[in-house]
């Protein structure tokens, strides 16, 4: 019997397997690339997404997109930081590339950087577990802004580092990479 998916369609038993296949194909530094991509994509937006309206309601949409992306990046950079073997991070994306030999290039620096994004992530977790993920109760003035850039350089440093080479990040005609490292 096939199983059924919440959007209602059955997904066969060798469809699934090629699915599973593809995905285990990916290497893990891609996999934390096509990551970094998603936060430029809102950093690019985030800098550019401001209230120019004459009407109300449409300067409040405006913010409140803008509140989506600074929280979308937020989130994304935390989940790069944490070492939890259910999703792509660079402390799990670490440990599968030292298990492949071709992937040799991996030295003690990166280790000094994924140390460093954790701890610059820290404040940048403190935010997302009492704004975002949680409501805290407390009134929010012990939150000091999260300063996003300086996690997201370094992670476009230690994307590379784990890939080898330069990742070029380009949304259409735009380099990504050179907007967020500019």
């Amino acid at each position: 019997m096939r199983k059924v998916s919440s959007v209602g369609f059955q997904i066969g038993k060798n469809v699934r397997r090629l699915i599973k296949e593809g995905h285990a194909g990916v290497r893990p530094d891609q996999h934390l690339s096509l990551e970094i991509l998603e936060i430029l994509c809102s950093f690019y937006f985030l800098k550019r997404e401001l209230p120019e309206s004459n009407h109300a309601v449409e300067n409040l949409r405006t913010l409140h997109f803008v509140r989506l992306l600074h929280d979308d990046i937020v989130i994304r950079l935390c989940k790069l930081a944490e070492d939890d073997a259910r999703s792509w991070s660079f402390p799990q994306a670490l440990k599968k590339l030292r298990k492949r030999s071709a992937h040799s290039f991996v030295d003690a620096s990166v280790d000094r950087h994924i140390k460093e994004f954790v701890a610059l992530v820290r404040p940048i977790r403190d935010h997302r577990d009492s704004r975002i993920a949680h409501h805290s109760k407390r009134d929010g003035t012990h939150l000091k802004p999260p300063q996003l850039l300086p996690a997201i350089r370094l992670a476009i440093e230690i994307a590379d580092a784990l890939a080898g080479e330069a990742v070029r990040y380009r949304l259409e005609q735009i380099d990504l990479r050179a907007d967020a490292l500019s």
